[in-house]
């Protein structure tokens, strides 16, 4: 359960802090997942840096309950399938990329990511006491 509690807490602020970035900076947004994408390096480096944080949070957290701890568990693969897609299907960012910064996309991924951000910070400092 420590395992749990710690990647809750380091995954629900990690949520809060992106979840704010994409409140309040989307037009900032716009132009670094333009270039981001404009250079395939930093793609694979993006790439490579999903692969390594899905497979420590898999490796180390591969909990199938029903429980809030498997949200952990779900998080770790899709930081895995989102690294293995990043260097398999490059070209792919770009389109994706467009439509996470069109219109109220920004705003709405903001304030879903703060959510899970928080929820998963209270299960953590919640099962912690």
């Amino acid at each position: 359960m420590a395992i749990s509690i710690f990647l809750a807490k380091v995954v629900g602020f990690y949520f809060v802090i992106i979840g704010a970035f994409y409140l309040f900076k989307k037009d900032y947004i716009k132009e670094v997942l333009k270039d981001w994408f404009a250079h395939p390096a930093l793609s694979v480096v993006g790439g490579v840096m999903a692969l390594i944080l899905g497979l420590l949070i898999v490796i180390s957290h591969n909990i199938w309950v029903f429980s809030w701890v498997v949200v952990i568990t779900i998080i770790g693969y899709l930081s895995l399938i989102k690294g293995l897609w990043r260097l398999f299907f490059p070209e792919t960012g770009v389109e994706c990329s467009k439509k996470v910064t069109e219109g109220q996309a920004p705003i709405i991924i903001g304030v879903i990511t703060i959510l899970i951000g928080i929820w998963l910070l209270a299960m953590g400092y919640s099962a912690a006491v």
